[in-house]
């Protein structure tokens, strides 16, 4: 299992309003130099952008880097399939994850299934994998229910176990409903808990091993998934006070949730089962 890092880790240091705004050679840069070797770039609009030489010189830098290329969108239509398996195979991307629909969309499953299974076509063709991440927008068993019926090995589940506790299903749920079906994680730590004051509960981030997310368990559950299969980091980190306390905030929970993983990933090597 290859170790990542996303665009998510870089949300605060993405924006314009940061101390020092990043782009995607920087991106490239700190993703090797914290000892990850695939970078996910998801959600990221610009990427849309790039021109041809921008592409190939994002390619050029993440090869050179020996760092991996995944790509992320939301939605299945004809069009932003299109569009980012173009994108994978212009960076060398072997992997696209996306979701259901973009937020707010509300697509009739059997549009979302014909479109899917279009869109699993083609990128098998290409040699491109195309994975569904778990969201609330679909439960879980529906999601797993569409894949099994279209059957394309090339189409599989992103599994992110914290996105689904706004449908009432529990991360343990989640991991045993999709296990079978998994081509890529989303290694990211939550706490769920009451309000300041008792009047309800809220749903936060944490860093990788201070929350509530079972590592391990998650880990036991795609055992034998295969070796391709990449763990990526992403962060819910919440705004720090000053876009400096937050920037630093995300640039330590990157570095100790890529070592950790590290750890774990040599730890499990060797038959040590213990987690981040």
């Amino acid at each position: 299992m290859a170790v990542g890092i996303s665009t998510y880790c870089f949300t605060w240091r993405l924006q314009e309003s940061a101390p020092r705004p990043l782009g995607l050679l920087p991106l490239i840069e700190q993703t090797r130099e914290l000892g990850a070797s695939v970078l996910q770039i998801c959600d990221y609009a610009p990427v849309e952008h790039l021109t041809a030489t921008q592409l190939q010189e994002v390619r050029r830098a993440a090869e050179a880097c020996c760092v991996a290329i995944e790509l992320g969108t939301r939605g299945v239509d004809a069009g932003t399939m299109r569009r980012y398996l173009d994108l994978a195979q212009r960076l060398g991307a072997s992997l696209v994850r996306t979701m259901y629909a973009r937020f707010g969309e509300n697509v009739p499953m059997d549009v979302f299934e014909h479109d899917l299974s279009a869109a699993g076509h083609d990128f098998a063709k290409a040699g491109v994998r195309l994975c569904l991440e778990t969201y609330e927008m679909v439960p879980t068993p529906c999601l797993v229910q569409v894949l099994q019926r279209i059957a394309n090995p090339w189409l599989g589940i992103c599994l992110d176990p914290a996105n689904c506790l706004a449908a009432l299903e529990t991360p343990a749920q989640v991991i045993a409903t999709a296990a079978a079906l998994v081509t890529n994680v989303h290694v990211k730590d939550f706490a769920y808990g009451r309000r300041e004051g008792g009047a309800g509960f809220e749903v936060t981030g944490r860093r990788l091993g201070d929350g509530q997310l079972d590592f391990c368990a998650m880990l036991d559950a795609i055992d034998g998934r295969g070796t391709d299969l990449s763990l990526v980091l992403e962060h819910w980190l919440p705004w720090q006070g000053s876009a400096e306390a937050t920037c630093q905030a995300e640039a330590d929970w990157t570095s100790h949730g890529v070592r950790s993983l590290l750890d774990y990933q040599s730890k499990r090597a060797t038959g040590d089962q213990t987690g981040p």
